[in-house]
């Protein structure tokens, strides 16, 4: 690869080690499978040059398709021959996957990850050893700790508010940090006495896991039983330390969840990627992330575009510097309010990098698209080659135009054959895009997860 390529470590599993760890084995397998379905998004991530390091061998044909719908030029897999929770440990005790990196290195290759652990950093820094000065998303002395820091939801908040002029800008839900479970319920009581709803955070948890939502309208005698019951499901609920903040409405409705995506780099700056909207179908079942043209209106990028510039400052006055993502609640009078920051890079991530690919810089202006993390296959599939032929009708391009959808994450092979897979669709604008979304959910037969339950049957919603 020549200079200005990337090398792309796909540590998903890697950077959820501290929450997986904490979770029983039903759902550790759960979770063990949808990030190695997510590693393979960095197929998708970062330029037309690439060597991505994945956990499990991907299908060559799902690369060189991926490859072919972004337009890019080299793509190169590699997977270390023993990989157990961590990719990056996995790499230093594969001689053959190091050369290849330290070879790449030295033509001038940029060093990515999905998330910059304290085990990605201790590889960064022994390659940095053997090879010299190289471009690194995450240079040496950036600190691993402040992305663990900033990723928790109390270390969030913390920084949030520390100030009025940063609280003005990220525009936090009001709330607070409790130490312990017992707190959490004397509060939600006081405030569902007053009529507020509550939104209780396990300090580490993710992907909705750890978060139970208690609208107003609960119980009051209930609310000590629906707690204690979650704690016992998720444990980083019993253990603390938690958040607790009001629940944001949009009227009647729920609120639009909005995200930004950007990288700080080693001069202070911040520089913005996208943005994105989630949307749920009409039955509320979930869709995913929506996109680009006409995805979200002007004054919500704006001010998306600030809290990415304050959130950028704060993680560079920690020592973080790299990807991270903001996600965000557009309230009734159409505020944005910061809920959490992800140090690491996000389910939405390949959306911008593809965006980018077929469009050039302006391409939020020009095409939409959209995309569904997890789709549970209606029809059986036992090859990759099969779930295309099952897509064909809507396969990207579709006549030739810039309209179509793509296999862009999918379950490692086995001889179970495929059960969940990751679609995007390309479209004119954000209704075009969807409907092919739809369409390619149809025609697999698929089953959407619910809109506010999509990753686990842990997350509770009352």
């Amino acid at each position: 690869m020549s200079d200005g390529a990337s090398i792309i470590l796909s540590n998903v599993l890697e950077g959820y080690l501290p929450f997986v760890r904490t979770l029983d084995p039903p759902s550790r397998r759960i979770w063990d499978l949808a990030c190695a379905r997510t590693s393979s998004l960095a197929v998708s991530w970062c330029g037309d040059e690439k060597l991505v390091v994945t956990p499990q061998a991907l299908d060559p044909d799902f690369v060189t398709d991926v490859a072919r719908v972004i337009g890019a030029g080299h793509v190169e897999c590699v997977t270390p021959s023993h990989t157990g929770e961590s990719l990056s440990h996995a790499v230093l005790h594969d001689e053959l996957v190091l050369d290849t990196i330290r070879s790449n290195l030295r033509r001038g290759a940029t060093l990515r990850a999905w998330s910059w652990t304290r085990e990605v950093c201790a590889l960064r820094d022994l390659l940095a050893a053997e090879v010299g000065n190289f471009e690194s998303e995450s240079p040496p002395g950036s600190s691993h700790w402040s992305a663990a820091y900033l990723d928790s939801k109390s270390g969030f908040r913390d920084s949030a508010v520390r100030d009025a002029a940063r609280q003005t800008v990220l525009n936090p839900p009001f709330g607070w940090i409790c130490s312990d479970l017992e707190t959490a319920i004397d509060t939600v009581y006081s405030w569902n006495a007053c009529g507020l709803g509550a939104v209780v955070k396990a300090d580490k948890g993710a992907g909705g896991v750890g978060t139970v939502v208690l609208p107003p309208t609960t119980p009051r005698q209930r609310i000590g039983a629906l707690l204690t019951v979650a704690a016992r499901i998720c444990r980083p609920l019993a253990r603390g330390p938690l958040v607790i903040e009001e629940l944001v409405r949009c009227g009647n409705q729920p609120p639009t969840t909005v995200s930004v995506f950007a990288v700080t780099n080693i001069r202070g700056e911040t520089v913005v990627h996208g943005h994105s909207r989630f949307a749920a179908s009409e039955g509320g079942r979930y869709l995913g992330a929506i996109v680009g043209r006409d995805a979200l209106e002007s004054p919500i990028r704006e001010r998306l575009d600030a809290i990415a510039n304050v959130a950028g400052r704060i993680a560079t006055e920690l020592g973080y510097v790299g990807p991270f993502g903001v996600d965000g609640l557009v309230d009734g009078g159409d505020q944005v309010r910061c809920i959490e920051l992800n140090a690491r890079r996000t389910l939405a991530t390949h959306l911008y990098d593809v965006g980018a690919s077929l469009a050039g810089p302006a391409w939020q202006n020009i095409i939409a698209l959209a995309s569904a993390d997890r789709i549970e296959l209606g029809k059986h599939c036992e090859s990759y080659g099969q779930l295309r032929e099952q897509l064909a009708p809507s396969w990207y391009p579709i006549a030739g135009a810039q309209r179509g959808v793509f296999v862009a994450s999918m379950d490692p092979p086995s001889s179970m054959g495929l059960r969940e897979v990751g679609l995007v669709a390309i479209g004119e604008e954000s209704r075009d895009a969807s409907d092919l979304l739809r369409a390619a959910h149809r025609a697999l037969g698929a089953d959407i997860a619910p809109a506010l339950d999509r990753t686990f049957p842990s997350r509770l919603r009352i």
